[in-house]
């Protein structure tokens, strides 16, 4: 038996939004967009980087190197999911908050790394 069309359209229509949330990152030329890109090299490399920061509830930007694990995105937002040296644990940064990143001529060390 073959699906109705309306019911065939109606599913099309979900999954093309669906595949289009989950990439509209790769052409993304947006600061966070370009901060992102940046990010997905180290962590493909294996780098540390320095990012700084700006952390909206206490009103100030912060410095800090951190080892990137993973980039994710929750509730319409992207993060870095990194082991900051500083603190020595785990954080997540919301990339549109990150001022500035870059690529430190380090490799990550973190426990998740080995």
């Amino acid at each position: 038996p073959q699906m109705p069309e309306q019911e065939r359209e109606r599913l099309f229509r979900s999954w093309k939004k669906a595949v289009t949330r989950t990439f509209d990152w790769v052409d993304d030329d947006t600061e966070a967009g370009r901060t992102r890109s940046v990010l997905q090299d180290a962590l493909s490399a294996g780098r540390r980087v320095h990012l700084t920061y700006h952390v909206p509830s206490r009103d100030e930007r912060t410095e800090r190197d951190v080892d990137p694990i993973a980039l994710d995105t929750f509730d319409g937002h992207s993060y870095l999911q990194a082991w900051c040296r500083a603190s020595e644990g785990l954080r997540m940064f919301r990339l549109d908050r990150i001022d500035e990143v870059v690529v430190l001529d380090e490799a990550t060390a973190h426990p998740a790394a080995g």
